[in-house]
């Protein structure tokens, strides 16, 4: 804090990566400490580890047309798209595009928020004005924030569109497009469209105020839940219609509940057509809309965009399909989307699918969105058929494939073909939709090293009989983390009977702020073999970072008791150098054992403090 830095701008930059993407530090002391009339303006944040922004101090601060997004990001489970602490005022973040936080990992149960305040007091006359913005796409299976207020009076939220549009989604966690929670004045939530469409069985609300707020003002906005999705609000209890949220606050009397109908969301384009919402808005000062396309100064549009409804035309243009995932395995949910073609009001969907691609087309029941979230028992074709004014258009059909079980002998490094991959992890890939038989990997000799992480879940269709082996041949494969729940080079995550031989394993990393464990095993890992393997670490560092084997509960300490429930394992004729520890077992005293494992005829060498750590 206390940079003393005012006046500068920051614009057009593109920011790759980093813990953080852009920091705007001041003092918070009082008003005549806040750095002054800063502004970071139309630059590209992508990639970023925990902040995309973070701000504190600041007066006259300009956030504008920024876009904030990750598209490469494989690593991390928590993020802050733009967080804001201590005092601050007349700031005014606007018409930026909150995006795509967890693209790259949409399976993982990762966090996010969107834009967080916390502690933010402005004074009644200062306010901070967070408008014309859009979240949308944060697509991750944990916790997703829109707007979150912590006890940060005088912020005011105009024109935004936060969308959460993940119904295959199974996520246990909770959704709030706004959450606000301490005590807070001088709150104003107008002109915003929220549409919430989430599976799973977490909670999820547009407004949620955890706790009680009578200073709020909300109306003119546009609640839109999905069936099934969750909640409009929830203020001491769910309030799940717009019905029961007016009845509960009496706030937004003048509100709406309604489909938006997005022009194209699939690329990211959240223009409204619905007639139903034109001109519904209030004037709130607010000029021009996220596209600088100036706003009505009577009846302004809800939302990010300021529009005019859309009639579709006929004959329309059938877009190009989309999938989020190909292959996928069977019961796996997917979503199909598209690209391009007809749009507007008036304009119909019709998913269909077949088994050849050219004939038998069948409708799906009920998937007559704009996208479609199904699962498949087999390979099958797909395509959307476009009707406006009566007249049908199909799209172009996708093949989506469900493989079989694998079974027999492959190879990893090996001549490019069908049984063979190029590395461990795209191994890894093709068992998460199960085998058949017994699978055999032989890594190539000399095709290493694989500079790599090996992550495997639980396969199915693993048995006594039908077993994993990977035969090392003497190849190395090595790994330096930075992700502190993803130490191992090698992670057994539920994951039974497979067999390692002859495998080099470096775990990378001398710093406190690096970790590398060799191998992990946990979440009832069963009936696995390391068998005359090598594990090489560090031999001059003293952090508990570093470990040859861990079998244990916990995804960041190596000697955390817990019920990791590992049994039947085996590690025979193995060499660990290096570590601070060469091997550790935790379970939970009599609580939780981990049973019938066994240590034959290994070598701890040159580790740092313990040997074995059961």
């Amino acid at each position: 804090t206390g940079s003393l830095s005012d006046n500068n701008l920051i614009s057009g930059n593109t920011i790759r990566g980093g813990y953080y993407g852009i920091t705007v530090m001041g003092t918070t002391t009082s008003a005549a400490t806040l750095i002054d009339n800063n502004s970071v303006i139309n630059n590209k944040v992508l990639d970023t580890y925990y902040y995309g922004m973070y701000v504190t101090g600041t007066n006259r601060l300009l956030v504008e047309g920024n876009e904030f997004y990750r598209p490469n990001r494989n690593n991390g489970t928590f993020h802050y798209v733009t967080y804001i602490t201590g005092f601050s005022q007349n700031m005014r973040y606007s018409k930026n595009r909150l995006h795509g936080t967890y693209d790259n990992m949409q399976s993982v149960v990762g966090d996010v928020y969107g834009l967080y305040l916390t502690g933010t007091d402005a004074t009644a006359g200062n306010e901070n004005i967070f408008s014309n913005n859009l979240i949308y796409d944060q697509n991750s299976e944990g916790i997703i924030y829109g707007f979150y207020n912590s006890s940060s009076d005088n912020a005011k939220y105009f024109h935004n569109t936060v969308v959460v549009n993940k119904p295959g989604s199974a996520s246990t966690d909770v959704t709030r497009l706004y959450y606000q929670t301490l005590a807070a004045t001088g709150i104003e939530f107008k002109n915003n469209i929220g549409y919430l469409a989430r599976g799973g069985s977490g909670g999820k609300h547009i407004l949620y105020l955890a706790t009680a707020n009578p200073s709020l003002i909300s109306n003119n906005n546009n609640f839109f839940v999905a069936a099934g999705s969750g909640n409009v609000g929830y203020n001491g209890a769910d309030r799940t219609t717009l019905a029961d949220w007016q009845t509960a606050t009496s706030q937004d009397a003048n509100s709406l509940s309604v489909d938006p109908l997005f022009l194209d969301p699939n690329s990211g384009n959240y223009f409204p057509i619905s007639s139903v919402l034109d001109n519904k808005g209030t004037p709130v000062g607010i000029a021009t809309d996220i596209n600088n396309a100036v706003r009505s100064a009577s009846t302004p549009d809800i939302g990010a965009y300021e529009f005019a409804p859309i009639t579709c035309t006929s004959p329309p243009v059938a877009g190009t399909v989309t999938t989020t995932a190909n292959p996928v395995c069977l019961g796996t949910p997917f979503t199909l989307g598209f690209t391009g073609g007809t749009f507007g009001a008036g304009l119909t969907y019709q998913w269909q699918y077949s088994l050849d691609g050219s004939t038998g087309w069948t409708d799906l029941v009920g998937e007559t969105n704009s996208t479609a979230t199904i699962t498949q028992p087999v390979t099958r074709y797909y395509r959307v058929v476009f009707t406006c004014s009566g007249v049908s258009t199909p799209s172009a059909a996708i093949q989506i494939n469900t493989p079989t079980g694998m079974s027999g002998v492959y190879t990893i490094g090996g001549a490019t073909g069908p049984r063979n991959f190029l590395s461990f992890s795209a191994a890894a890939d093709a068992l998460r939709c199960g085998i058949s038989g017994p699978v055999i990997f032989n890594v190539v000799a000399g095709s290493g090293p694989y500079n790599e992480q090996l992550l495997l879940d639980e396969i199915p269709g693993t048995s006594e009989v039908n077993t994993v082996t990977f035969n090392g041949n003497g190849n190395i494969i090595a790994n330096t983390s930075t992700n502190t729940n993803l130490r191992a080079v090698i992670r057994l995550n539920g994951t039974d009977h497979t067999t390692f031989n002859d495998l080099i394993i470096n775990p990378g990393g001398t710093l406190t702020t690096e970790y590398g464990w060799g191998i992990n095993l946990t979440n009832s890992a069963d009936s696995n073999t390391f068998r005359n393997c090598t594990i090489n670490l560090n031999t001059s560092s003293t952090s508990a970072n570093y470990a040859g084997i861990v079998i244990t509960a916990s995804a960041t300490s190596a000697t955390a008791t817990g019920n990791p429930n590992c049994d039947g394992n085996l590690f025979i004729d193995n060499t660990i150098n290096g570590g601070y520890y060469s091997f550790t077992m935790m379970g939970n005293g009599a609580l939780a054992f981990n049973s019938y494992n066994k240590i034959v005829r290994n070598q701890f060498k040159d580790f740092y403090f313990y040997g074995l750590y059961i």
